[in-house]
């Protein structure tokens, strides 16, 4: 694209002579040479304007990776091909969840610089994957009668991610070192579930542990001899339906299932335990297996990109079936889901059977602020605020049902509002490795 600048200046310094040409003879072809010249020059400014900016070329790391609500720097690389001496007002397409306030940028390119960097700083405003197709370049032509404007493309990604410096900061203590080192007596409660050997029968050992086929075998009673079990496999279900949506206190309910998720593989990995992340809604839709290392952390955060709430319903029956199918040693599975539907209540709590003998399994949801007994929270200053406590508190009474319900089949139920979700979440983790429960 090309902007007039200094041309229109010309032109009107013409327009006395085309007037004055009328009375005066010879003058007329005094101005006709004049504004020959200044049309050749125009064109050939145009021109070579147009020329120097072909010879300029922007590259970038392809990848760039953010956290959301973070400042980070995005740096573009500007290459010249040939001797330019300019200055060049840069503006990259950024996309409207891609906030800088640095829309454009004036760049001065000189003669012997082939090659140059140039940053911006941005933020993301949501999870995502974003990208910068291209970029306008903007510089004046040698004579400075133009402005010449150009597109280059750019194939630049942007990787938005959770921000976990906030939880982190939360959870300080548990990613601290220890004060002092050396060896530290750990107390374990339990007594393991990892089997070791088989030994004779000794009073005192409960019948649970007496191994009734190799009893029959021997002619005689045989206990089975377990140990603790120091490398666990946890997993995170993560429903990605149509409950995940909403937003509490101001926060999409699936933007703080991915954050504690991503949370707790951390932990994880310090306490040496494996990780694997399920996600759902009317089929299974990711699932990495359990394992450890920056490696995998990586691979659980670039899937963590692609899970997005939907509006389907989600499918426990399949989720459950799947489950049992592909974990075959006993695991700690954390279920992120939302039972306020008590359709998907029933749902879930019928076919938990499927797996609560086998895993250990752990139900945590979001917690709404309304969903208190009646005489808890804020006091009531409407009419409507009395309708908003009655549903809340015939909510908190169905979740305490369901809650006794799972409790008897062995499953645990607790919520936590957003900003206690990822903590609530670790120590329930923390809890249960100390009682060695699984």
């Amino acid at each position: 694209m090309i902007i007039p600048r200094k041309i229109i200046f010309w032109v009107a310094l013409m327009m006395p002579f085309s007037a004055a040409a009328v009375y005066i003879d010879g003058l007329a072809v005094i101005g006709f040479v004049f504004a020959l010249t200044i049309l050749l020059v125009s064109v050939f400014d145009a021109v070579a304007g147009l020329k120097n900016l072909r010879k300029i070329t922007m590259s970038s790391n392809n990848v760039f990776r953010i956290s959301v609500l973070r400042k980070s720097k995005l740096e573009l690389g500007i290459n010249c091909s040939g001797k330019i001496g300019a200055e060049l007002v840069v503006s990259p397409d950024f996309p409207d969840n891609l906030y800088t306030s640095q829309s454009f940028r004036p760049i001065i390119l000189s003669e012997d610089n082939t090659f140059l960097r140039a940053e911006w700083e941005c933020e993301a405003l949501e999870r995502g994957i974003y990208r910068i197709p291209s970029a306008v370049i903007e510089s004046d032509s040698p004579v400075g009668l133009w402005r010449v404007r150009r597109k280059i493309p750019l194939d630049c990604e942007v990787r938005a991610y959770p921000n976990l410096r906030p939880l982190i900061r939360q959870l300080a203590p548990v990613f601290l070192s220890r004060e002092f080192s050396g060896i530290h007596l750990n107390r374990i409660v339990g007594q393991g579930r990892e089997f070791d050997r088989l030994r004779e029968y000794m009073p005192g050992d409960s019948f649970s542990n007496i191994s009734w086929k190799s009893t029959a075998k021997r002619g005689k009673p045989i206990s089975k001899v377990f140990r603790t079990e120091r490398v666990q496999e946890i997993y995170v279900v993560i429903d990605a339906g149509r409950m995940s949506s909403r937003k509490i206190d101001g926060t999409a309910v699936i933007e703080t299932y991915l954050a504690a998720a991503l949370i707790l593989c951390l932990v994880t990995e310090k306490n040496g335990d494996l990780f694997g992340l399920v996600s759902f809604d009317s089929s299974m839709r990711h699932f990495l297996k359990a394992k450890s290392g920056e490696n995998h952390y990586n691979s659980c955060r670039e899937a963590a990109l692609s899970i997005n709430a939907g509006y389907r319903t989600p499918d426990y029956g399949n989720l459950f079936t799947q489950i049992k199918e592909r974990l075959r040693k006993r695991a700690l599975i954390f279920f992120f889901t939302d039972l306020d539907d008590p359709v998907l209540a029933e749902s879930f709590s019928s076919g938990i059977k499927l797996l609560k003998n086998h895993h250990l399994c752990s139900v945590i949801s979001v917690k709404n602020k309304m969903d208190v007994p009646l005489f808890e929270g804020n006091s009531i200053s409407s009419a409507s605020d009395i309708y908003a406590k009655f549903a809340g508190h015939l909510n908190w009474m169905e979740l305490e049902t369901l809650k006794r319900s799972l409790v008897k089949q062995g499953v645990s139920f607790t919520s936590h509002p957003p900003r206690d979700f990822a903590s609530g979440l670790v120590s329930k983790y923390l809890e249960i490795k100390e009682k060695q429960l699984i």
